[in-house]
């Protein structure tokens, strides 16, 4: 399901969240934007190359759940990116 909250936020759920996240990783190339890894979304979740989709402007903060506010992120960077704070780079 697809909503948009009062601010003209997007939200996404269930199949499109999921697919979202497969069109972030496709664009991408199956590659962490913050290290160069590959990532797969097979790995297990515990796996530093395990897929994670990232949001540059976080939901918290006003962000949307739109292609453009995503990056390609393994599982290290985005526990990293947590710990400080939040700040995503951008995908290229």
């Amino acid at each position: 399901m697809i909503t948009t909250g009062k601010l003209g936020i997007i939200r996404c759920t269930g199949v499109h969240l999921t697919m979202l996240r497969e069109a972030c990783f496709a664009r991408d190339e199956w590659f962490c934007q913050e290290c160069g890894r590959w990532v797969s979304t097979e790995a297990p979740e515990w796996a530093d190359n395990c897929a994670h989709m990232a949001h540059i402007i976080g939901l918290g903060r006003g962000g949307s759940d739109i292609l453009e506010n995503t990056v390609t992120k393994c599982r290290k960077c985005h526990i990293d990116i947590e710990h400080r704070g939040g700040k995503v780079v951008p995908a290229k």
